[in-house]
């Protein structure tokens, strides 16, 4: 009998040690940061573009609350601008940033369909190039400081024979509201032309 007591003893001492030793070595959840709201949009972008079809227009609205960022995603169905300034939309997809990281939702189509391996690496070009425009358009670079650019926005991409043409229209719409960003095929600016 102490025989087998000890023989327990010693395999209970085996299983905590181990335990005291996986505890020790497992890393510690480090809060992430939660970005500003344009940087919060532009990474949003590159996260959906796989699914998004930038080559159609996209209404992108991006917005702090209280310890998050939201981002949602959403397609035009009529061009017809209402009261407030804005189009009616169907959603896509919400993107919310938190000290645990981003998170996605997908929403209507863009949940049940997944494009091929073909097709979703042209969506996320096409959205790397809506979110290298909007970066710029946002940057200090581009405002001189004399204004935020609006993080509510409908884009739309389209690829040329010298890399990708950006329109952005600002939202809510309204005349000398939009901007087009020339950009090279790695993504570098080529130009940008205001709204008249």
């Amino acid at each position: 009998m102490p025989y087998r007591i000890a023989r327990c003893l010693l395999a209970l001492s085996f299983v905590t040690l181990t335990a005291l030793s996986v505890a020790a070595s497992a890393p510690n959840a480090v809060p992430q940061t939660i970005p500003k709201t344009p940087d919060g949009v532009a990474a949003a972008i590159r996260l959906v573009g796989e699914r998004i079809r930038f080559g159609e227009a996209v209404v992108v609205e991006g917005r702090r609350e209280a310890q998050s960022v939201i981002v949602d995603f959403s397609s035009p169905v009529s061009d017809t601008i209402v009261k407030d300034g804005r189009k009616s939309v169907k959603p896509l997809a919400t993107v919310t940033f938190t000290t645990d990281g981003p998170r996605v939702r997908w929403l209507g189509e863009t949940f049940w369909k997944a494009p091929g391996k073909k097709e979703a690496e042209e969506r996320a070009a096409l959205a790397r190039a809506v979110a290298a425009a909007f970066e710029h358009l946002s940057s200090d670079a581009h405002t001189k400081g004399r204004f935020t650019y609006p993080t509510s926005f409908e884009a739309k991409v389209r690829r040329t024979d010298a890399g990708f043409s950006v329109f952005v229209q600002t939202i809510p719409y309204m005349p000398g509201g939009h901007t087009g960003v020339e950009l090279k095929p790695n993504y570098v600016i080529r130009g940008v032309m205001p709204g008249a």
